[in-house]
């Protein structure tokens, strides 16, 4: 039986998190360590499109550590005796389609991930897993298979024949890489689309909109509120990273109050978008807040993995002094 994890990821991420926890990797938070990234692009003309994202390496990084491969399954068939055999298949739908999602059922075509759990044969009714929107039921099987197929399907599986966990040494290398790919991406080899000078660009261009015609500055919050919705999702995931590789320390309590800032943005944004038009200046003095904590938790995260104390065997579970 899979369980609730709570708001720690993205709609495609949070499906693999939920197998890896359901098939006893409960230590899968530890592949959350590039849940800082940040991707930021936009068009300057209207109408207004703004695109937030992040690359976190999830799925190669279950491949890596645990042996698990993804099988891609390729028709509706292959979907159908994946639930049979309860094997939990992924698959991609339009929550167009889906009564459930209420905020987009009938009105928005979105792709959202969700988990075949069984199916009821006498019903014809499928039980379907969704963490994101807290969703578990039974969703008629002709709705399901209309919104995995309104594209093209995607659906995968996981292949379990070579799992299994990893030797310390293996684990301690494939974190200390992934501190190392963070620290690049988010700070080294930063640019205007990646990294902390994008952040940066966000944090101006919604300083810009202080000066903005009342309808512009209100469209374009409104997309920049759509596109952020999961990042404050994954700041959590990254304080639970932090707590499963650092412990009590220092470090993971700061990215605790990360993830809880983010989300305190956010909060501000909606205020600004549906309730009062003046918040401009107080989000902008919260993203110079959190750009200046997430700088100091990259190069914690990777200072964690470098210093010599906790290069030696058995130590770098410890957390690190000051």
């Amino acid at each position: 039986m899979l369980t609730f994890l709570g708001e720690v990821s993205n709609c495609k991420e949070i499906v693999a998190l939920n197998l890896l926890n359901h098939y006893g990797f409960g230590d899968m938070y530890q592949l959350l360590g590039r849940y800082l990234d940040f991707r930021y692009t936009r068009n300057d003309q209207p109408p207004y499109a703004f695109d937030v994202s992040f690359e976190s390496g999830l799925y190669e990084s279950i491949q890596q550590l645990y042996g698990i491969n993804l099988v891609r399954l390729v028709n509706l068939k292959e979907v159908h005796a994946a639930i049979r055999e309860e094997q939990y298949p992924v698959i991609r739908v339009d929550g167009y389609h889906m009564p459930y999602m209420s905020r987009y059922y009938r009105k928005y075509h979105v792709y959202h991930y969700i988990i075949a759990e069984a199916h009821d044969a006498e019903r014809d009714q499928t039980k379907v897993f969704d963490d994101l929107l807290s969703f578990s039921g039974l969703i008629d099987r002709r709705v399901w298979e209309q919104a995995a197929v309104e594209t093209e399907l995607e659906a995968f599986r996981f292949d379990l024949r070579e799992a299994g966990p990893p030797d310390e040494n293996k684990r301690f290398q494939f974190l200390r890489q992934q501190a190392e790919r963070l620290y690049r991406d988010y700070l080294v080899s930063s640019t205007a689309c990646a990294g902390s000078l994008s952040l940066q660009r966000f944090r101006d261009d919604v300083a810009a909109l202080a000066c903005a015609d009342p309808d512009e500055r209100r469209e374009v919050v409104e997309q920049m509120v759509i596109e952020l919705v999961s990042i404050p999702h994954i700041r959590h995931g990254f304080a639970r990273y932090a707590k499963t590789v650092g412990g009590d320390s220092q470090w993971a309590r700061q990215a605790d109050i990360l993830a809880n800032n983010w989300q305190t943005l956010f909060r501000t944004m909606l205020r600004q978008l549906y309730q009062d038009q003046s918040c401009i200046d107080e989000i902008v003095e919260k993203l110079d807040r959190i750009r200046e904590q997430e700088r100091l938790l990259v190069q914690a995260n990777y200072d964690f993995f470098h210093s010599k104390r906790e290069e030696a065997k058995g130590e770098w579970k410890h957390s690190p002094s000051g």
